[in-house]
């Protein structure tokens, strides 16, 4: 049946223009569905659209293993690579495979069911996918100041919380990220720790701000202002890492001393042993 009507069903809206967007901006592009690999090229034929995709991974019951698969052969950085789907398999997918999960809200599934799964972004519509791509692309090609939030997270037994990172270069750093337009400070800081770790986070101590200007240990140029908080968590919970981060725990001030710290990392941690935050290693 789908076979016989699937020239019948209209693309969603501005699913050209996004594809064209894609194109512009360099964005490789692959498939992953559960239709038949024939049947999604002898679709795509007919929408005029074959020549967009770079991987086509059709006949995916289980698409678990067809995403990572695709992910590997196409040679696609996980934390630099947004998988779009719209059932609850898809988000579970695209977490397996260490990429950025987007929910289509728009499509099969519920919101509630998709949100459910912590997706990393839920779209609307098409037209947010390329908001998001277009956003992305102006802070890679603009010399723009950048300012993000992160923060230093203290465990009841003295530990400190560090993120091993790609963006990094593979060093060890604080979780945190940018802040969104309209965002409070503080609203961005516990978002964004929540998102790289799984923790929730209510008190926050200042600590500082530091310039971060092209650094070398950062994969590509930008221009940060690093805002820095100091938070307090009850016990030592077990964190969660995102498609953000290659590695995740909890660590000694001993430890972290002998650490491949970023340099922004290591200064936040020095400046909150001065001020008594962190036990001296």
């Amino acid at each position: 049946r789908f076979a016989a009507r699937m020239k019948e069903a209209p693309l969603f809206d501005h699913v050209p223009a996004l594809l064209h967007v894609c194109r512009l901006r360099g964005v490789a592009l692959s498939l992953c569905s559960s239709v038949p690999t024939a049947l999604l090229e002898q679709l795509l034929t007919h929408l005029h659209l074959d020549g967009f995709f770079r991987h086509i991974g059709g006949g995916a019951a289980d698409k678990v293993p067809v995403l990572q698969r695709i992910v590997g052969a196409s040679g696609f950085r996980p934390d630099q690579t947004l998988y779009v789907g719209d059932t609850p398999h898809d988000i579970e997918a695209a977490h397996a495979a260490g990429v950025i999960a987007g929910a289509a809200l728009y499509g099969y599934a519920t919101e509630d069911r998709l949100r459910a799964e912590r997706p990393d972004h839920a779209f609307a519509d098409v037209r947010a996918i390329i908001d998001l791509i277009d956003r992305e692309h102006l802070l890679a090609s603009e010399r723009r100041v950048i300012a993000t939030v992160g923060g230093l997270l203290v465990a009841d037994t003295g530990e400190l919380l560090l993120v091993r990172t790609a963006k990094w270069s593979g060093r060890w750093g604080l979780p945190g990220g940018k802040i969104d337009y309209g965002e409070p400070l503080l609203d961005a800081y516990r978002r964004e720790l929540r998102e790289e770790t799984g923790l929730a986070v209510e008190h926050a101590d200042w600590l500082c701000i530091q310039d971060c200007i092209e650094s070398p240990e950062f994969l590509e140029p930008r221009h940060f202002l690093l805002i820095n908080y100091v938070s307090r968590v009850p016990g030592r919970p077990a964190p969660r890492k995102n498609y953000e981060s290659v590695e995740i725990g909890w660590f000694t001030p001993a430890a972290a001393a002998v650490m491949d710290l970023n340099q922004p990392t290591r200064a936040a941690i020095e400046l909150a042993t001065r001020r008594g935050y962190l036990n001296a290693p």
